[in-house]
């Protein structure tokens, strides 16, 4: 899910509705709903945990448990609203909000408050000002903003942020303000022609992100204009009769079929989508449509709606929104913890959240739901006040006025806030996601270029040069270049944003790639630098991805090609790293080998044979920074000596020191 990131970027949140099952069950309750909503928030749970099976990820598409949610809570909302307007031909905005108060806003505080000691034993001064951020952000339902907004190169990794979450609840909230809103109106003015307003609404907001998930992937994932037809999908169910109404046989069959098919689509889509795909776009259709034929379709003679009956699958909707609450943090504070999540460990730490979601489910939600237990005057007061609180809390974490006494000796290391984009010269000469876009269709009547605005500094004729090419991890060596080979090469820098040099190799989280890597290419064979130089985010396989780049570059006179194998990656920040240490009464190490990611030494071998074989030259930064498969964390003491400032990315000083131990052939 974001991802996510995307991450995630993919977090998905079942609030949706208040859960239709309460102690007293309406005439209309439709327990299937309540199994779909399990089988979403387990998907959600299972891609989270990255649970695998013999090397095989379970569901890497799990993380379409949020488009799942999203249309049960377009669909439930809405019929909430039609059914007052329907029946009184008028609505509550305040008995609504409060029904949504009461529903989310009770047991998101309480995760909130039990976060707060862990985060504040557990995180950097950093990442603790961070984590307070997106907590102001959620208790003002903008930390879908917040996420989108986020610097990704300087921002914790997803992994570690405990209320990443928390942006759906966002996106919901966002909606519920303005939908029902949209809806009254349409009703009062146009009431025959609501339904349609509603379907034009959801297919301009499906176009805006099949767009969007190709021109700004971020915004498209975070925010509510290209999420919304998501919603709108289910509410326009809303306006239409559930289950099987036709007397023709034929059509009776087929349409007690549908709920299966849905079922099956959703299913399909968890199994085999993948969280590189662009997300939400037309793609996303096939869960979404697979939502919807469920809903729309399911009966108590559908076996698909029987299972789902079933009080395990009913039980787990139930408990659904304050399992998605409590998840999420407790896989992130156990990360931090550095617990090894082996598979027994992470399944104990979802039976934990399992546990804490059932008893925050009867003693917090259950309980505050009803007004007979507690009335809203005291309801108001309680709300009132704990949100003050962690405003209070959260504010003055955030402003650095409140950081752990703890840190107070690592605090340099911890927070140097290092500026990377200078060093990178974004903007000009490393392209960021927002920069590549435009590329994606250049215009035939512009002339400019990606990197029309990137100069290359103390340029000469009489100098050779030297031609850097690929994404951040190729921006990260300018510096060393430009130190080492300044005063007899120019150095010609040409990076963009997980863009790794491979020619027709499209990244659907970077648009433009494609077009910025051929004109880069052009520029190189018209150019002929002395010395090429090939650096990237490489991964097991890369060196093959490479082959027709290289030997395009060869065919067409390239004769002195460098490729620079994979630097260190950590599951965290290297500040962050030192900091745990020290934290816990260790001294900062020189090397450090726990959180280094595994299969670096094997992607450093294996271009190392590539270019043996091939006759390129290969320069390992693994070589030069580690042994014994531990790698070097400072060149000197003191936070300006700190080889890497997030989890991969050289500092000025990490890049100086490893460039100057290259082998000048």
């Amino acid at each position: 899910m974001s991802d996510g990131g995307g991450n995630l970027l993919s977090f998905s949140p079942p609030t949706g509705v208040a859960s239709q099952a309460s102690h007293a069950k309406p005439e209309n309750y439709r327990p299937e709903i309540d199994g779909l909503r399990a089988i979403a928030v387990l998907a959600v749970i299972v891609y989270h945990a990255d649970l695998a099976w013999r090397g095989t990820t379970l569901l890497p598409g799990g993380f379409l448990g949020v488009d799942v949610f999203f249309v049960i809570s377009g669909f439930l909302i809405t019929s909430i609203v039609l059914r007052e307007l329907s029946t009184a031909d008028r609505f509550s905005f305040t008995r609504f909000y409060e029904r949504r108060a009461r529903r989310i806003l009770p047991a998101l505080f309480l995760v909130m408050l039990v976060s707060l000691p862990f985060a504040w034993w557990l995180m950097a001064p950093s990442a603790l000002r961070e984590y307070s951020g997106s907590g102001l952000s959620s208790l003002f339902f903008g930390s879908n903003f917040w996420f989108w907004l986020e610097n990704s190169y300087t921002a914790e990794i997803s992994q570690l942020k405990p209320f990443l979450h928390t942006w759906t609840l966002s996106v919901e909230e966002q909606f519920y303000v303005f939908f029902p809103i949209f809806l009254i109106v349409t009703w009062k003015l146009f009431k025959r022609w609501t339904a349609v307003f509603v379907v034009v609404l959801g297919l301009v907001s499906l176009q805006l992100a099949e767009y969007g998930s190709n021109r700004f992937s971020d915004a498209a994932f975070y925010l509510l204009p290209s999420r919304g037809w998501e919603l709108l999908a289910g509410a326009i169910l809303a306006f239409f009769p559930i289950g099987n109404r036709s007397g023709n046989r034929l059509v009776s069959s087929a349409v007690g079929f549908a709920p299966t098919l849905g079922f099956f689509m959703i299913i399909v889509s968890m199994v085999t989508f993948q969280d590189t795909m662009r997300h939400p776009s037309y793609v996303t259709a096939f869960p979404i449509v697979g939502t919807l034929l469920f809903i729309r379709y399911a009966t108590e003679a559908s076996r698909t709606a029987r299972l789902l009956s079933t009080p395990l699958f009913v039980g787990v909707g139930l408990i659904s929104y304050s399992l998605y609450l409590w998840h999420f943090p407790v896989f992130v504070f156990a990360r931090l913890s550095e617990i090894p999540l082996t598979i027994p460990m992470k399944l104990a730490l979802v039976a934990l959240s399992v546990g804490l979601a059932v008893c925050t489910y009867f003693w917090v939600e259950e309980p505050f739901r009803r007004r007979s237990i507690v009335p809203t005057a005291s309801f108001t007061w309680g709300v009132g006040v704990t949100f003050v609180l962690l405003v209070g809390v959260f504010g003055t974490i955030f402003t650095g006025r409140a950081l752990p006494v703890k840190y107070a000796e690592t605090q340099n290391i911890v927070d140097f806030q290092y500026a990377y984009q200078p060093v990178f010269r974004e903007g000009t000469c490393f392209l960021a996601p927002q920069d590549m876009a435009p590329f994606v269709t250049p215009s035939p009547l512009s002339n400019v270029g990606p990197f029309d605005d990137c100069e290359t500094k103390n340029a000469s004729p009489d100098k050779r040069t030297i031609f850097l090419w690929g994404d951040s991890h190729a921006a990260h060596l300018f510096a060393g270049y430009d130190a080492e080979y300044a005063d007899r090469y120019n150095i010609v820098q040409r990076t963009a944003s997980a863009c790794a040099p491979v020619l027709g190799r499209q990244v659907n989280a970077r648009p433009g790639c494609r077009e910025i890597n051929d004109h880069v290419f052009q520029e190189i064979i018209e150019s002929k630098p002395d010395r090429v130089v090939l650096a990237a985010y490489w991964w097991l396989g890369s060196s093959e991805s490479m082959r027709a780049t290289l030997d395009a570059l060869k065919t067409n006179g390239i004769a002195s090609i460098e490729i620079v194998g994979p630097v260190p990656r950590w599951e965290t920040s290297m500040p962050v790293l030192l900091s745990q240490r020290v934290s816990a009464g260790k001294p900062v190490p020189v090397y450090l080998s726990d959180g280094l990611e595994p299969d670096l030494f094997k992607i450093d071998a294996e271009w190392k044979k590539f270019a043996m074989v091939e006759g390129y030259k290969h320069r390992s930064p693994l070589m030069i920074l580690c042994r014994n498969e531990a790698c070097l964390t400072r060149v000197e003491p003191g936070p300006a000596g700190i080889v890497q400032w997030d989890t991969a990315h050289f500092t000025r000083s990490g890049s100086e020191y490893v460039v100057a131990r290259f082998e000048d052939d």
